[in-house]
């Protein structure tokens, strides 16, 4: 029998789509060649990655070189195929196999480049990527597409849209062609370089801030570090006995107990007190501006804002909880900018399975209704949420689910009002009870679940 692993390992499939007729082309350190299971016209729509195979952005078809050479050659018989590769590597192969798949079409030559057809507003998009950060994808050989570095250390990247599918896929953010085209080119910029506090303007996407964002996420994933996260801290325990929330959710969302002292000493030892400073990480003295101690010395409860990129997930943003404070001091923000709602990821996970998003006005509440079963988000206070997260929401079927106090009426009101001064439709309000958030809504005194509240309306 033939290893299979073996025989993958020691053919190149850009040579076998060479010999196949497939005519792959470069670009950066993939190809793009025809597509042998669609009539694949105009630009070539099928990358191939020396390791990672052979994939189509039109049609999903994916094959490793093995399945490549069966469709093309063989007419799916992978029998044939291995004989053919084992013969090329000079391994000894098994004998063919009878199963015939049916037949997919050959691949064509290329005919001259057209351009590509899209319902898209945009072709083409220049994502700038800060110093440090992974370039995905980049042309830069004699007559195709530059990159270019600037003299303050970034790089300025032009791709197609099939370029930034398959640098999605290249960071193992895994997407259909439907999936992809719901993405904003906001969402595409996060995943390709961990700029998650960006700016567009026009097709052009750029940090917001000077600072490096990977400099960012290491100080906010070193300070988690020196936290308890079994479940067994004073404020885990807290959660699950005061407001119900299991310690499942709790490890879902990265909550994490502070212990101050060592974070401190620790954060200021390996990245001193300019950098934490302009993270927001340092308390002030207020008359001369001074930093004066690490932040979350009373907060010591974290609610990492996180953003999955490329298959892993990255802090962006910190609030703190104190749970022995009264109401006007339970909670201490990272300082600046607040760049997303808490647990964002609940938009793409909205978009992707076609179910509606609840906007929340806290973390407990968000907590509580995942908890439950419902794709939800929140905002850092009543108001809390931008006019430019607006955008995020797009397609989106979307209900507030804010306090039923004067102040979250009022937030409630602002937000629905912000969606629709910008040509959006009002998302729909959750009528709580009078005295009840959505945590108490859900500790068993009211039994119908927001999905049943917003149907009885």
């Amino acid at each position: 029998m033939i290893d299979l692993k073996n025989l993958k390992a020691r053919i190149n499939i850009v040579d076998i789509a060479e010999e196949l007729g497939l005519d792959p082309k470069r670009s950066g350190t993939s190809f793009f060649a025809r597509c042998p299971s669609h009539d694949d016209q105009g630009r070539p729509n099928m990358a191939i990655h020396p390791k990672k195979g052979a994939i189509c952005f039109r049609c999903g078809y994916k094959a490793d070189v093995i399945r490549l050479v069966a469709d093309v050659r063989y007419h799916g018989d992978q029998g044939q195929a291995i004989q053919y590769l084992a013969n090329k590597a000079g391994m000894t192969a098994s004998k063919p196999s009878s199963r015939r798949p049916a037949p997919l079409p050959k691949g064509a030559s290329l005919p001259e480049e057209e351009p590509v057809k899209t319902e898209s507003s945009w072709n083409s998009l220049t994502v700038t990527f800060p110093p440090g950060a992974k370039v995905v994808a980049v042309k830069n050989g004699e007559g195709e597409r530059k990159w270019t570095r600037l003299e303050d250390g970034r790089v300025e990247v032009e791709y197609d849209r099939d370029e930034l599918l398959f640098a999605l896929y290249i960071c193992e953010y895994n997407l259909t062609p439907e999936e992809f085209a719901g993405l904003t080119v906001d969402e595409i910029a996060r995943i390709l370089s961990g700029v998650f506090d960006c700016e567009l303007t026009g097709d052009n996407i750029t940090p917001s801030s000077t600072a490096r964002p990977s400099l960012r996420i290491a100080i906010l994933e070193a300070l988690l570090s020196y936290g308890q996260t079994d479940g067994n801290s004073p404020g885990h325990i807290w959660l699950r006995d005061r407001k119900g929330i299991s310690q499942a959710t709790q490890t879902a969302f990265g909550l994490t107990w502070l212990d101050w002292e060592r974070a401190s000493a620790g954060l200021i030892q390996s990245f001193g007190i300019e950098a934490l400073d302009r993270l927001g990480l340092m308390k002030r003295e207020k008359k001369t501006g001074t930093p004066l101690e690490l932040r979350f010395k009373k907060h010591r409860l974290l609610f990492p804002f996180w953003v999955t990129a490329g298959g892993k997930r990255y802090p962006t943003y910190l609030q703190g909880r104190d749970i022995n404070a009264g109401k006007d001091f339970r909670f201490d923000n990272l300082a600046g900018s607040v760049p997303c709602p808490y647990n964002f990821d609940a938009v793409l996970e909205a978009r992707r399975e076609g179910k509606p998003v609840f906007l929340c006005e806290g973390a407990t509440d968000t907590m509580t209704l995942y908890q439950a079963g419902f794709k939800s988000v929140g905002i850092v206070g009543t108001q809390g949420f931008k006019p430019e997260w607006v955008k995020y929401f797009d397609g989106l079927q979307v209900y507030i689910a804010t306090d039923p106090d004067d102040a979250g009426k009022q937030a409630a009101k602002k937000i629905a009002g912000v969606f629709v001064n910008q040509g959006r439709y009002s998302p729909k309000v959750i009528q709580l009870p009078e005295g009840q958030d959505v945590t108490d809504y859900f500790t068993g005194r009211i039994t119908k679940t927001p999905a049943e509240r917003v149907k009885g309306q």
